[in-house]
This record gives C-alpha cells, structure tokens and sequence, in this order.
C-alpha cells in the first residue's frame, strides 16, 4: 500500500512542479501582454491573480510531498516489489480526451464539445455511474460553463453548428 502512495506522491510532486512552472510563465506573459482598460484593470488581471493562486497551491502540494517522503523514507522491502505503473492508464485517457476536447471546439462548437467530453469523462471515471447520470453532469458543466464565462465573463464561444444554423 506505502508503494502504492509513493507512486501517487511522486506523480503528485512531478505535477505540482510542472504546473508550478506552468503558472510562472503565464504570469510572465501575462505582465508583457494586455491593455490597461480605462477602469485602470488589465485585460490580463484575472488570469494573472488565477496563476497566483495556481502557484501558491502547487507551492503547498510540491512542500505537502517533500515533507511526506522525509516522514517516509523508502524501505528494502518495497525496493524489491514489482513497480506498478507511474501514470495510470485514466490519466493518459483524460491528457488525450482534453486534447480532442479542444480540437473540437471549433468543429462542433464549445457547448456541444462540452457537453460530450464531461459527459464521457464522467462515465470513464466511474464506469458504474447510470448513463443518465453522466449526461445531466454533462448538461450541467455545458451549462455552468456557459453562464459563467458566456454571460458572466461575455466569452464569445466558437460554435460553428450554431453559426451555421442561424446562417452567419
């Protein structure tokens, strides 16, 4: 089981980093791009307090590891279990349907391609959750996602379907 732990602590400690860095260099394109607007905001003020937050929470998980494996030092006995696999087969699934997920925004549109891709994420990662289930998880992230960045935000989503339907 500790084996099992510290393979999840390693991959969380390699993420935690990566997003760190992440975080840091969109900070970075955040400050050399965007228009201060007339209110005295940046375009680039939201992003850039998201990628604050983003680093401060990576800072805790990376020090929130470190401290896990000086707590757990790796024994002889774990040395010699056979390794299990460091990025489960879920995970390298969610990395390929986010790319999808993104391609499909400007061939289906943002709203559609939303709405299938949580509605499948859902189902993958929890193969046991009733197909109608999955889909009013899909409804409602298509739905939060719109009212949140769409009306909240004024997003202007690509939707091809959409656009081709009302004949722009």
């Amino acid at each position: 089981m500790k084996a099992m732990q510290r393979n999840s602590k390693i991959f969380e400690l390699g993420v935690s980093i990566m997003l760190f860095c992440l975080a840091g260099f969109l900070i970075y394109v955040a400050n050399t791009t965007g228009m201060p607007a007339s209110d005295g905001m940046s375009s680039m003020d939201f992003p850039r307090g998201i990628f604050v937050v983003m680093m401060i929470l990576c800072a805790y998980v990376g020090v929130n590891s470190v401290f896990w494996f000086m707590k757990h030092p790796k024994t002889a006995e774990e040395s010699s279990k056979p390794k299990e696999p460091m990025v489960k087969r879920k995970a390298v699934l969610t990395f390929i349907f986010i790319c999808i997920y993104a391609l499909l925004w400007n061939v289906i549109g943002f709203s559609l391609s939303t709405f299938v891709f949580f509605t499948v994420e859902s189902r993958m990662l929890d193969s046991k959750r009733p197909l109608k289930w999955a889909i009013i998880i899909g409804l409602g992230a298509m739905v939060l996602m719109y009212l949140v960045f769409g009306v909240l935000f004024k997003v202007q989503f690509p939707e091809p379907i959409l656009e081709m339907v009302r004949g722009y």
